[in-house]
C-alpha cells in the first residue's frame, strides 16, 4: 500500500493511499470478541492497561519502517496535487512523532523539511505544517526559519504558522 501513495495513477487514490496508511499503521489492535468474555481476564487487556497500547507501526520490522519512510518522503518532496502533498505532510508527521516517541531517530526528515521551505509555496506550506505538529523538530530550526515563513509572501504559508 505504500507504494501506491507515489504510484497510483489517481490523485483521489494516493491520498486515500496515505490517509489509509496513516489510520491503518497507527490504530490499536482490537481484541476479538471471543477473547473478551472467556476467562476472568486475557493477557491482552491486562497489558495494555499497564504500558503504552501497541500498533501494527510498532510490529514493522526496521527495514519495512525504512522502506516505508523513504516512500512518504519521496511522496513529499515530488507530489504535484495540493490535496495528496498536504496528506503526505500529516503522514510524515505522524511516522516523525511515532518514531521521536518510541526514541527512534529519523535523520533524513529534517532534511527533507528544510528543503521543502526553499521549494514551491505548496511545499513551503507542508514543511511548516510538519514543523508545526512535529514538536520535536522545531527544537533544531533555526528561528529565520519561522521568521521567514511568517513574512512569505503565500498567504496560505503565513497561515500554516
Amino acid at each position: 500500500m505504500a507504494n501506491f501513495t507515489t504510484t497510483a495513477p489517481d490523485e483521489q487514490m494516493r491520498a486515500f493511499a496515505l490517509v489509509l496508511l496513516r489510520r491503518l499503521l497507527f490504530r490499536p489492535p482490537q481484541a476479538s470478541s471471543s477473547d473478551a468474555g472467556v476467562g476472568s481476564s486475557s493477557a491482552p487487556s491486562s497489558s495494555t492497561s499497564s504500558g503504552p497500547r501497541l500498533t501494527l507501526y510498532d510490529h514493522l520490522s526496521e527495514q519495512t519502517r525504512d522502506a516505508l519512510e523513504k516512500t512518504v518522503l519521496h511522496a513529499l518532496s515530488n507530489e504535484q496535487s495540493a490535496n495528496v502533498k498536504t496528506k503526505a505532510a500529516d503522514t510524515v508527521t505522524d511516522l516523525a512523532n511515532a518514531s521521536f516517541q518510541r526514541g527512534r531517530p529519523w535523520p533524513a526528515l529534517q532534511g527533507a523539511v528544510f528543503r521543502a521551505v526553499g521549494g514551491s509555496s505548496l511545499s513551503r506550506m507542508c514543511a511548516y505544517r510538519i514543523l508545526e505538529r512535529c514538536q520535536v523538530l522545531v527544537t533544531d530550526v533555526p528561528s529565520e526559519i519561522f521568521v521567514r515563513g511568517l513574512a512569505d509572501s503565500a498567504v496560505e504559508v503565513r497561515l500554516t504558522l
